[in-house]
Order: structure tokens, then sequence, then C-alpha cells
């Protein structure tokens, strides 16, 4: 599994949803904390799908593709919950997940 374009464009939509979810919370927060997180929000946003697809990688590297699908991982209202969970954890690692992923695909080359 590698970046491709259909990757990227078919996985920004969450990253660019959080933003959104984002500016809306912290709009009119003019303190130091708040400029901070709109201004992290972005790049984070551009970054999530490489966050996303480095750790897949990662859980793919160790587990099967089904080992994701069968037990506590079956599609009921309780995963819909972890999933939104694991999109909250790529979006709020994806500059330092993204940077580790460029570097390793740089590297191979």
């Amino acid at each position: 599994m590698d970046m491709t374009k259909k990757y990227y464009i078919n996985n920004m939509f969450w990253g660019y949803f959080m933003m959104l979810v984002m500016v809306y919370l912290n709009y009119n927060d003019h303190t130091i904390e708040g400029v901070l997180i709109l201004t992290l929000s972005i790049p984070s946003a551009i970054f999530f799908p490489f966050s996303k697809i480095l750790i897949e990688k990662f859980a793919l590297k160790y587990t099967t593709e089904k080992f994701w699908n069968t037990g506590l991982f079956i599609n009921t209202p309780a995963k819909h919950g972890g999933v939104a969970l694991y999109h909250l954890f790529c979006f709020i690692f994806s500059i330092p997940f993204s940077a580790i992923y460029l570097a390793l695909h740089f590297a191979k080359k």
C-alpha cells in the first residue's frame, strides 16, 4: 500500500472535516492556545492521509486485514466510536507521523 492520488483524495475528507470543527470551536478564541490550535489544524488536515497510511501500514505489518474485520472489530455501532477515535488520533498526530512517513518513503529511494 503506497500513497496514491486516489488514496489521498479518498481519505482527505476527515482531515478537513476535523479542521473545520477546530475552526468552528476556536473561531472567537483569541488566546494563544486558540490561535495555536487553528494554526496547527491546517497542516494536520493536509497531512492527515499520510498519518493514516503510516498507521495502517504499521498495523497490517503485524496483523492481517481479517483481524480488523472480525471479533471486536465487526461492524457494530460500537465500532463506529472506535473509528472516530482512530481518526481523531490520526488528526492529532498527523504532523509527526507524516514526517516519519515521508522520511521512510525518501529513505527507500
